[in-house]
């Protein structure tokens, strides 16, 4: 087996180096209930002289926005991730628009001890609001609690979860985990695409992110409501590219015919094309994932992917900061600002292949 292991990750490098290495992260969807690093991290409730220290700084922040200078901290996760490259570069352009507002943002990669000290930081340093990417649900709830007992607002961008309204506000694409999705979520439209290309008729792999996903869920009501539809296989891959190249590699292995590979976003979607263009099986399957990132675009005007769902990480970048420069001044704000997502076909890849590149 690892020998096998080493043969196709050889192989993966070769077909990578004429694919650019890029990755998404807010595409996870809903943030599951429990996830190994639990709040333990967010130690966050200060106490002692220390802790006083924080509270009145924060509080003379709150107070100096509300006069007209404002700095909002912001906690994303991997530096290195694309689509999070065009977020932050979005709320820099925001702020920067915004007279009398800076921004200052940290990445915290998916380590939930060292995001906890980063708002800790962020509080020290005196912002007057902070907008945060979820890890996981418990210590996202005890953090924005800790914003805000400090007397700022607490801003949760990209990833919804279970008691996101305690929040300030929520700015994002995704429904809570209760909620019920709407027909535009993110799995719905893909699936429902993915049904239509194949006349109702096939054998589907779905490839989820992690347990307790709601994209992959929506997935799986669009495959009941079409009875044509049956799904072979089911498995995780962490949104990551060669994790879901080895999945899909040990599917075409086992021999169960495969007609469509519906991946949670674009980055699994990728890696289930690699692992099917190593076996020569590429095109006689259907792909489909979540995010719309440049290079899924370009793959889909390659005929190598046929749906993907547009994420407009520029537009919740900018809203972020504007519901947080909002809520740091006093003025009135939406409690949940939702932008849409979007079904991106075939010929719509230069519409949206414009789109990132403004």
């Amino acid at each position: 087996m690892k020998t096998k292991r080493k043969s196709v990750r050889f192989l993966y490098m070769l077909c990578v180096t004429g694919m650019l290495g890029w990755t998404v992260s807010c595409s996870s969807g809903s943030v599951p209930p429990k996830a190994q690093q639990a709040a333990e991290s967010a130690s966050a409730e200060a106490s002692g002289s220390e802790g006083g220290a924080v509270e009145q700084r924060a509080k003379a922040a709150a107070d100096s926005g509300k006069q007209g200078e404002v700095t909002i901290g912001a906690v994303l996760l991997d530096e290195t991730d694309r689509y999070l490259t065009y977020l932050a570069q979005n709320m820099k352009r925001e702020a920067q628009a915004e007279p009398g507002t800076s921004l200052e943002i940290k990445y915290s990669g998916e380590d939930a001890k060292l995001q906890a000290e980063q708002v800790e930081e962020l509080l020290a340093a005196g912002v007057n609001a902070i907008v945060f990417i979820p890890l996981n649900a418990e210590q996202s709830v005890k953090l924005s609690k800790r914003i805000q007992d400090a007397g700022i607002p607490a801003i949760v961008l990209c990833r919804a979860y279970e008691g996101v309204e305690k929040a300030t506000a929520y700015v994002g694409s995704d429904q809570p985990p209760s909620a019920e999705s709407p027909p535009d979520a993110a799995g719905i439209l893909e699936m429902s695409e993915i049904a239509k290309l194949l006349g109702g008729q096939g054998n589907i792999a779905l490839i989820d992110g992690g347990q307790g996903e709601k994209r992959a869920d929506d997935i799986k009501s669009v495959i009941a409501r079409h009875p044509g539809l049956k799904l072979v296989h089911e498995g995780s891959a962490s949104h990551d590219r060669y994790q879901a190249l080895l999945l899909m590699s040990d599917w075409l292995k086992a021999g169960q015919p495969i007609d469509a590979v519906v991946a949670t976003n674009d980055e699994m979607a990728i890696g289930a094309i690699l692992a099917a263009r190593l076996e020569g099986k590429e095109k006689n399957i259907r792909f489909a994932g979540v995010d719309g990132t440049m290079q899924a675009l370009e793959l889909m005007k390659m005929g190598s992917i046929d749906v993907t769902v547009f994420q407009n990480a520029a537009e919740q970048g900018k809203q972020a900061v504007k519901v947080a420069l909002k809520a740091a001044k006093g003025l009135s704000f939406s409690k949940n600002t939702y932008v849409p997502y979007e079904l991106v076909t075939a010929n719509q890849t230069d519409q949206y292949i414009a789109k990132w590149k403004n």
